[in-house]
């Protein structure tokens, strides 16, 4: 954003910056002036594969690391956006919670994920090149299941939760993620990058594991987040 206007009171992101250096940089256009701006960021819970496929494509796996944060960023529900943002750009400066940001304003709920986590696991495991839209679609119900994972629902490995936005599904996978249950492989064609997700190998026990106690002790931790409170069931 090569703007230089002291009296920006609004900032869209239509999409998320590769970086939190940039999104900081380009928020921080608005408000100069002193007075009250507002910066908004459409963030949905499909956009963290094409995130970390651009991260790849520019710095390789450092660019991944880049990317993760602002997913993380984006994903947070808790903790304030700026004392986030000033920890994450390693700001030495506490200025307190801001009291005006969403994660200041909002209430929300611990929801135990640990089921849905468990069969995202299940079902992560059965594809070569499993895409993150694909597994949760298969989660959710939402498209023709493969023998291999319609055999995983009827043993009771992947329990199906269609009533569960995508956008909350995702949540629960970018957790995995960051918890490196789940790991990303990049592949590179002459078009695009892709990002396919799969089991780590230190999780490979809990694949088959249809109880979420018996997953406990294969080393799979519950996973436990937290939600706005209106949207909690």
């Amino acid at each position: 954003m090569g703007i230089d206007m002291p009296d920006v009171a609004f900032v869209l992101h239509v999409t998320a910056p590769k970086t939190l250096e940039a999104y900081y940089q380009e928020a921080g256009r608005a408000g100069r002036d002193g007075r009250v701006a507002e910066c908004a960021l459409m963030y949905g819970g499909l956009d963290a594969a094409r995130l970390a496929a651009w991260g790849f494509d520019t710095l390789g796996a450092e660019g991944v690391g880049r990317a993760r944060a602002v997913i993380a960023y984006a994903e947070g529900r808790r903790g304030c956006r700026k004392a986030t943002l000033l920890d994450a750009l390693g700001s030495e400066e506490d200025l307190g919670a801001c009291m005006v940001c969403d994660n200041c304003c909002r209430r929300t709920v611990a929801v135990d994920c640990s089921a849905v986590a468990l069969s995202l696991v299940n079902a992560a495991a059965v594809e070569e090149r499993m895409t993150l839209a694909r597994l949760i679609k298969y989660v959710r119900g939402a498209e023709k299941m493969p023998p291999k994972v319609a055999a995983l629902v009827a043993g009771g490995c992947v329990v199906g939760v269609p009533e569960m936005p995508v956008c909350r599904v995702a949540s629960v996978v970018q957790e995995l993620v960051a918890r490196r249950v789940l790991r990303e492989n990049f592949a590179q064609s002459a078009f695009t990058t892709n990002a396919y997700l799969e089991v780590a190998p230190e999780f490979a026990a809990v694949v088959g594991c249809a109880d979420v106690g018996n997953a406990r002790l294969l080393g799979l931790e519950p996973v436990v987040l937290h939600f706005d409170a209106e949207d909690a069931p």
